[in-house]
Order: C-alpha cells, then sequence, then structure tokens
C-alpha cells in the first residue's frame, strides 16, 4: 500500500516536472488519469487570470473559459454515467475495464471495440483537455493540492473492503471528488490569495 502511494505521488511530480512526457501518468489507472486533468486544468485557470491578454481580451477570455467548462461537462458526464452503470448493476466492471485499458496502454484505447461509449467521451475529454492546455504550461503543485491528492489516495485505499455495495460506493465517491470545480469558485481562491498579499 505506502508503495502504492509513493508511485503515485512519484508519478504527479514527474508530469509536473516533465509535462512533455505524454500520458505516461496514465499508465497507473484511469484515477490518476483524472486526478492528472482536474489538477492541470483547475491550475490553468488561476494563470490564465493573470495574464494580460486574458484580462483584456473578451474573446480569449470567452474561449478559454468555454474550453474549461467544456472539459469540465465531458468529465462530469463520464463519472455520473459510470457511477449510475456501477450502482445499478451493483458491480465494478466498467470501472475495471476503463482502469485495466489505461494501465495497460496508458489511453482509453482499449475501450475502442468493448465500450465505445466510454472510449467516445474519453477521447473528448482528452481532445478538450489538450485544446485547453498548452504545451509550454508547467503548473507546480502546491502544499494544499499534494494533502488533497494524499486524502484521495487514502480514500482509495482505506475503502475498498469486502462488500461490493462498499466497493461501488467508494469508488463513485472517489470520482465524484475528481469532478471540475466551477471556474467562480477556481476566481474566488485566486482573489482570497491575492487578499492574503
Amino acid at each position: 500500500m505506502k508503495s502504492f502511494i509513493v508511485s503515485v505521488l512519484f508519478a504527479f511530480c514527474a508530469t509536473s516536472v516533465y509535462p512533455q512526457i505524454k500520458n505516461e501518468h496514465a499508465k497507473l489507472g484511469f484515477v490518476s488519469h483524472l486526478v492528472y486533468l482536474k489538477i492541470n486544468s483547475e491550475l490553468k485557470i488561476p494563470s490564465l487570470m493573470e495574464e494580460e491578454a486574458y484580462k483584456k481580451d473578451a474573446n480569449i477570455r470567452e474561449s478559454k473559459d468555454q474550453a474549461y467548462n467544456l472539459l469540465r461537462i465531458f468529465t462530469d458526464q463520464l463519472i455520473f454515467q459510470l457511477m449510475v452503470d456501477m450502482k445499478s448493476k451493483n458491480s465494478q466492471r466498467a470501472f475495471k475495464l476503463i482502469d485495466q485499458s489505461f494501465k495497460r496502454a496508458g489511453n482509453e484505447t482499449g475501450l475502442k471495440n468493448n465500450r465505445t461509449a466510454y472510449y467516445n467521451i474519453i477521447s473528448e475529454i482528452q481532445k478538450e483537455f489538450d485544446t485547453f492546455i498548452i504545451s509550454d504550461t508547467k503548473p507546480g503543485l502546491s502544499a494544499e493540492l499534494w494533502t488533497a491528492i494524499a486524502e484521495q489516495i487514502t480514500t482509495v485505499i482505506t475503502s475498498a473492503r469486502d462488500h461490493r455495495e462498499k466497493k461501488v460506493a467508494a469508488i463513485s465517491e472517489i470520482l465524484d471528488k475528481l469532478r471540475f470545480r466551477d471556474i467562480s469558485e477556481l476566481a474566488k481562491k485566486k482573489d482570497k490569495d491575492d487578499d492574503k498579499k
């Protein structure tokens, strides 16, 4: 269990230091991929708000906000549908198939024949993420984000117990925590940070 936590933390460190190594984080699994998308996207908003072009040009601001919101909508759609599918069938099978696909290939390609709907939405999420995040972005992780990541990992490890219902509920809870925050929440956080300075 400790080696799992160390591996996940190392993967996050590696992806924030070496962003050009695309999708290496995904080989840890589906949850790792969602965490990577969530953290990088949410870190991008405050840095965008600091850019002069974003502040002055309404078209740029609208375009970036729209890209983030589309990414958020597609991610929520995937997470909610996966949670409903697992709860309705009281089975983790769909989650396991997606997770295994990411562990084998580092992406969603293993789902192309099996789970076409999941494949399509995950492909769309990746496309929107690539549109939203520009290649020269190198986000760093704050202590607050490291704590949040550690809490999510701890939740994964401690929640997965003997009963199927508990496992499904735990995975659903984790997936729910990986939903993107609204831009207004990120702007409030930035304003609070500015007030502290």
